[in-house]
């Protein structure tokens, strides 16, 4: 019976060079013409192909990095925005829990031209210094 993907290897090399530039098996999968994920799990467990199985891990590994970097950075420019522009940070932090944590890294070493409130001005800052005597 011949193969439904007589130009397999072509076919492999694009999946992995799809999953290492971010995008996820299921949305390969689901265009026309690829084949589904049982079909690749079946293609990593072929004899003589041991090198597909390996190769696919380490493509999805590196997508999945590459796919939360992105997010990150989307997330570290969106703040970056909203800062810009004069939003508190009591105000980002009641919009999204995810950007809570990133007002005092990028105040001090991401935005140094961005205006920052004194030391020991607000919560969470250092105290003010005690008066010489």
């Amino acid at each position: 019976m011949p193969s439904a993907y007589p130009d397999r290897g072509a076919i492999k090399m694009a999946i992995l060079a799809r999953l290492a530039a971010g995008e996820t098996l299921v949305g390969i999968c689901a265009e026309p013409g690829m084949p589904d994920r049982q079909t690749i799990y079946h293609w990593t467990r072929a004899p003589g192909d041991d090198w597909f199985g390996p190769a696919l891990k380490q493509a999805t590994a590196v997508g999945a990095h590459l796919r939360r970097t992105r997010q990150d950075e989307a997330i570290a420019q969106e703040f970056l925005r909203r800062f810009a522009s004069g939003e508190t940070r009591a105000q980002l932090s009641r919009d999204a829990g995810r950007l809570a944590p990133l007002p005092r890294i990028l105040r001090r070493k991401l935005c140094p031209h961005l205006p920052h409130p004194p030391e020991g001005s607000g919560r969470g800052g250092r105290p003010p210094p005690l008066p010489a005597v």
